[in-house]
């Protein structure tokens, strides 16, 4: 998806919710909670992404039920994945294209990228405490991606 600057403007003044969208140990109805939180953005009328955060399943729906549930959303720019992609670690990993400037030489190209990677939840390796990570398949996605941008727009 290739935004203008001004709609970059406006999903940046939109865009706080970046992680532990509810807090799952207390939303008892996470699609309900879900929809409060994004509540300002939606009534707002102006597009807005989410990532998730790693409490975000701690609730009634899954991680990927969170993501989906937010991708269904009014204005949202989020995705669960890559539609490029069939294997690939988390939910909600994508980029969002930023178009250059109306009437420069990368109008309706890529200037400026806004990626999203889910780092999980907690770790699973049992030797390794507390939070999980980004994981092989995710940078994969990335550097190709960011290859791919880099050979369709390149810098000079």
């Amino acid at each position: 998806m290739l935004l203008s600057q001004s709609e970059l403007m406006e999903v940046l003044l939109a865009l706080w919710e970046t992680g532990d969208n509810i807090f799952g140990v207390h939303a008892t109805d996470a699609a309900k909670s879900l929809s409060a939180a994004f509540q300002p953005a939606i009534a707002s009328n102006i597009p807005w992404a989410a990532i998730l955060g790693n409490h975000d399943q701690q609730s009634t729906l899954s991680r990927e039920g969170v993501m989906k549930h937010i991708v269904g959303l009014k204005n949202t720019l989020s995705q669960v994945n890559p539609a490029e992609v069939h294997i690939i670690d988390g939910f909600g990993n994508y980029n969002l294209e930023i178009g250059g400037v109306k009437g420069s030489r990368f109008e309706n190209k890529s200037a400026l990228n806004l990626y999203f990677l889910d780092s999980g939840d907690y770790s699973t390796v049992p030797a390794i405490p507390g939070y999980g990570w980004i994981k092989p398949s995710q940078q994969l996605w990335f550097q190709r991606t960011s290859a791919k941008l880099r050979v369709i727009t390149p810098l000079f």
